[in-house]
This record gives structure tokens, C-alpha cells and sequence, in this order.
């Protein structure tokens, strides 16, 4: 048997990581001495090992407690962080490719071309988005949907950014009219409109609830609402009561 001590020294953990993994009844000890010390068999510590290689692997400690004795399932996970793992490789790889580009550039031995420009502002947009907004909408929605819409971004066309930059406009001139007449009646309707085709610009699935969703993020988050009062004072109140009034019914 291995006592708290031993396993601290062998595992390179502490002790309250242990006790914290026995609160949460991740790693339970396997008895206790007449002390009431924790103590621990070798299959425990088996399992300490496999806790902290999945932690590696950038598990949680709530999905190493659904996988850690579900084989069916840590192979599902693997290989969707495995997919995760290329995917940002593959951002690393186009990411070293720009910098290379832009330093070459710089140093007046090669100018960039009009798309690789056009990529680098993709690439650019996407990471300021996600250090802005990246954890919030990942809790709301999915880490695959967001992904997936990063993914749509990075396939998007110029004339596609174009079209959005149209579409966010006549947006906000909707929405300067309605800050002047209300949205009641087909104003209304068309601001929903009007906004749905600016997200299906980055969305990949779509459906009402996620519109309220984002429409009560403008409400909730200083960041999103802000994006919206810049372009008009009220713009992000006058979205949000559309949404909620016409949604259903566009």
C-alpha cells in the first residue's frame, strides 16, 4: 500500500489534488490505516497514471471521469481531440507560412500577393475573434460548431466578405429606421432577415434558438452589445426586441 506521501513523490502530484480527487470521486483510496490515513493499491495508482496522461491529452477532469473506465468512450474522445490536434497544427502550419511571407516582406525580397494578403486577414480575424469572444461562445455553444464556422471563414471568398459588409449595412440602416419608427410590422421581419444572412455568413446550422441566443448575448455582454451601440446608440435593443418579436416568424 502507498501512502499520500509516497504517491505525491511517484506521481509528481500533491496531496490536495489527491484529496480534491477523492472529494469528486475521481480516484478514491483504496482504505484507510488505523490513522485514518488515505492509502492506495497499485491498480489506484494505475489509475492516478491514466488521470494525469488524459490530462495531457487536454481532457477535463469531468471527462476523465466519464472515459477512465469506459474504453468505448476514451476511443470516441481520442479521436475527436485527435481531429483537434491536426486542426490546429494545420493553423500552426498556415500561421508559420504568413509570418515567413510578411517577414520576406518586410525585408523587401518578396511582396505578397492580393489572396495571400486576403488569407492573412482570414487567419487574423478568426484569433482576434477568438481571444475576444472564443470561451463564451464555446460554453454556449460547442467547441465543433465553432470550429466548423472558423472552418467556413477560412474557405470564405472575397466577394463572400463583401456580400457580408453589404448585408451588416443595410442591417444598420434597418435598424436606424426602426430607431426612428419602431420595429413594428415588416421592418421588424426584415431586420431579422437581414441579420440571419449576415450570421449564415459564418454559421453552419442554423435554427431560432441559437438566434435568441446570440440576440440575448447583445443584451448580457458589454463586449457584443458594444459592437452594435458603436454603429448606433439603442442599435442593440432595437435587434434585440426584433429578434425576440419576429423570429418565429420570418
Amino acid at each position: 500500500m502507498y501512502t499520500i506521501t509516497d504517491i505525491t513523490k511517484c506521481a509528481n502530484v500533491s496531496a490536495r489534488t489527491l484529496r480534491y480527487y477523492d472529494e469528486i470521486n475521481l480516484l478514491k483510496p483504496t482504505t484507510y490505516n488505523a490513522l485514518g490515513y488515505r492509502l492506495y493499491d497499485q491498480a489506484t495508482l494505475e489509475k492516478l497514471h491514466r488521470i494525469l496522461l488524459y490530462k495531457q491529452f487536454g481532457f477535463s477532469l469531468k471527462m476523465i471521469q466519464k472515459v477512465i473506465d469506459e474504453d468505448h468512450l476514451l476511443k470516441k474522445e481520442l479521436l475527436y481531440q485527435q481531429e483537434q490536434v491536426e486542426k490546429e497544427v494545420e493553423k500552426l502550419r498556415v500561421l508559420q507560412k504568413n509570418i515567413t511571407l510578411k517577414l520576406k516582406e518586410l525585408d523587401g525580397v518578396y511582396e505578397m500577393t492580393e489572396q495571400e494578403r486576403f488569407e492573412l486577414f482570414k487567419q487574423e480575424r478568426i484569433e482576434k475573434n477568438d481571444k475576444q469572444f472564443g470561451k463564451e461562445l464555446r460554453e454556449k455553444y460547442s467547441a465543433v460548431q465553432i470550429d466548423r464556422s472558423n472552418e467556413k471563414i477560412l474557405k470564405s471568398t472575397k466577394l463572400d466578405f463583401e456580400n457580408q459588409e453589404a448585408v451588416e449595412k443595410h442591417l444598420f440602416d434597418l435598424l436606424e429606421m426602426a430607431k426612428k419608427q419602431g420595429i413594428e410590422g415588416e421592418i421588424g421581419k426584415e431586420i431579422v432577415r437581414a441579420h440571419k444572412e449576415w450570421l449564415m455568413y459564418s454559421w453552419t446550422t442554423y435554427n431560432t434558438s441559437m438566434h435568441r441566443s446570440v440576440a440575448l448575448m447583445y443584451m448580457t455582454d458589454e463586449r457584443f452589445k458594444s459592437y452594435y451601440e458603436k454603429h448606433g446608440e439603442g442599435f442593440a435593443m432595437i435587434l434585440y426586441e426584433a429578434i425576440e418579436g419576429y423570429v418565429e416568424r420570418i
